[in-house]
């Protein structure tokens, strides 16, 4: 069975496990078999859920690896992860689009989690205790953000950091100390240059800077002196000489 239909029979057996099991917070009259079928789950996808809680009968969903939550924009983001919190094998979580304001704290209890995708919501701030996601490989931020904690150095492992469509009107010098930091997407911004700084990068493979004032200036140049490229942009190569710069293209998900 292939992986997409996999995750279509995980879901139509969540709406079933849901319609007989949630409406009660009292599941201790659950028959060994179905605790059983309760743990074998492994995705749970509730795109465009429009319940306010997440609810008590997920808590035994104790294996589960994956989460979408996409545009459940009357979800109680923070409960849901309260609940989500007893699967300690979750790895990957994506909460876009749900008209978020503030990162919601429980997931931060995720330990294990490696791959976060938090787009399109009204977020203004990463929280500190971003830190504590000691296991993240990848992230997804594109919302309101200016300016990021310098405790997001703390995510040796993050290797792939997307945070296109934000308002960052500078280069958030904290991503520098991302030493393992391989791709960084920071297209639709308002950048208009790049510090000294990002030399630190060396791990650095791709950066996407397309629709950033340094981009829309570049491209100009070149259309204007045969494809050459200008002295800011030659610079910020030789910063990052083992890294490919990106004008115009979207990175690929």
């Amino acid at each position: 069975m292939t992986t997409l239909k996999m995750s279509i029979v995980m879901f139509l057996l969540l709406c079933i496990c849901i319609f007989f099991f949630g409406c009660s917070n009292n599941h201790n009259d659950l028959k060994k078999e179905d605790l059983a079928f309760l743990k074998s789950i492994s995705i749970l996808s509730l795109e465009k859920y429009h319940a306010t809680t997440l609810p008590l009968i997920v808590k035994n969903f104790t294996n589960l690896n994956s989460v979408y939550l996409r545009e459940c924009d009357s979800l109680d983001i923070n409960q849901a992860f309260e609940v989500l919190s007893v699967s300690s094998n979750l790895t990957i979580v994506d909460i876009s689009n749900c008209k978020m304001q503030a990162f919601p704290e429980n997931i931060f209890k995720l330990k294990k989690m490696e791959r976060l995708f938090i787009n399109d919501n009204s977020l203004t701030k990463i929280p500190s205790t971003i830190s504590m996601l000691k296991n993240i490989k990848m992230i997804g931020v594109d919302a309101e953000l200016s300016e990021l904690p310098k405790e997001i150095g703390d995510l040796k492992s993050l290797h792939s950091l997307d945070l296109r469509g934000n308002s960052f009107s500078h280069f958030p010098v904290q991503i520098v100390a991302l030493t393992n930091l391989k791709v960084l997407d920071l297209m639709y911004n308002s950048i208009t240059e790049f510090p000294a700084e990002i030399s630190k990068m060396s791990n650095l493979s791709s950066l996407y800077i397309g629709g950033n004032p340094f981009a829309l200036k570049e491209i100009e140049y070149m259309t204007n002196h045969k494809n050459q490229h200008s002295d800011a942009y030659n610079n910020l190569q030789k910063l990052i000489p083992n890294c490919s710069i990106d004008l115009d293209q979207p990175m690929p998900h």
